[in-house]
Parts: C-alpha cells; sequence; structure tokens
C-alpha cells in the first residue's frame, strides 16, 4: 500500500549517532546504528515508490487528455 504524503517535510528525529565517528563505537551501537539506516532506507524507498506511482498517475492522466482533446478537434 502506498504511503500517504501529508505534504508536509518530516524532521529527521535526532540521533544519539550524531557526531560519532563509527571507529568509536561499539558493536551494539554499530547494530543499533545500522537498524537504524536500514528503517530510513525502507521508509526512502516507499517515498520513492510513491512518487514514482504519483508521476506516472499524472502522466497517463495528461496522455489520456491530449488524445480526447486530439479526437475532439479532429
Amino acid at each position: 500500500m502506498p504511503v500517504k504524503y501529508s505534504g508536509e517535510p518530516q524532521v529527521p528525529k535526532a540521533s544519539p549517532f550524531d557526531g560519532v565517528a563509527t571507529q568509536d563505537m561499539t558493536r551494539e551501537q554499530l547494530e543499533e546504528f545500522v537498524m537504524q539506516m536500514r528503517e530510513e532506507l525502507d521508509q526512502e524507498r516507499q517515498e520513492k515508490n510513491y512518487f514514482q506511482m504519483e508521476c506516472d498517475k499524472l502522466n497517463t492522466f495528461w496522455e489520456i487528455s491530449k488524445r480526447q482533446l486530439a479526437d475532439l478537434s479532429a
């Protein structure tokens, strides 16, 4: 199911990893960091798919409208 876009940009959550080098993290912190990055990646993929579907819908609408206009003027 596509993600509903509210029209408001989502503010990224503050991360406890901001400003911390990965070399200074413990194994547990790195695992948590990787999980967080995967969640963000999944969210970005969902949003990309949603926007691509919206773009495709608009292009289809445009092509149909253009064809109808050509048929009416012919």
